[in-house]
């Protein structure tokens, strides 16, 4: 027993969509009366396939972008903590009559 044609591909001029639309019609309704044609066209099918990467393609640059900043805001305040810290240090050094860095942390060349 044969199995009934599901899909079938034809490929068309460009000059001639039209009229060779007709045909297929005619021919399909000809050999196939009972059954209902379903038709589209590849370009189409490949560009909601190419939309869809499209749009995950802006969300994944969003959401690079994102991780980013809060890279960068980290590695900020991390600067920032530690600007801080050391003017801290300073204080106390100078409170405590240092005038210049401490000998264990300045370098000697000799």
């Amino acid at each position: 027993m044969r199995r009934p044609i599901s899909y079938l591909s034809v490929r068309l001029r460009a000059g001639s969509t039209g009229d060779a639309l007709s045909f297929i019609d005619q021919t399909w309704h000809s050999l196939a009366p009972s059954a209902v044609i379903q038709r589209y066209f590849v370009s189409g099918a490949f560009g909601k396939l190419f939309r869809v990467d499209e749009k995950q393609g802006v969300m994944v640059g969003i959401f690079v972008g994102l991780a980013i900043l809060i890279a960068c805001l980290g590695l900020f305040g991390l600067a920032v903590f530690t600007a801080a810290r050391r003017t801290k240090e300073i204080g106390v050094r100078k409170a405590f009559g240092a005038r210049r860095a401490s000998p264990s942390l300045a370098l000697r060349y000799e």
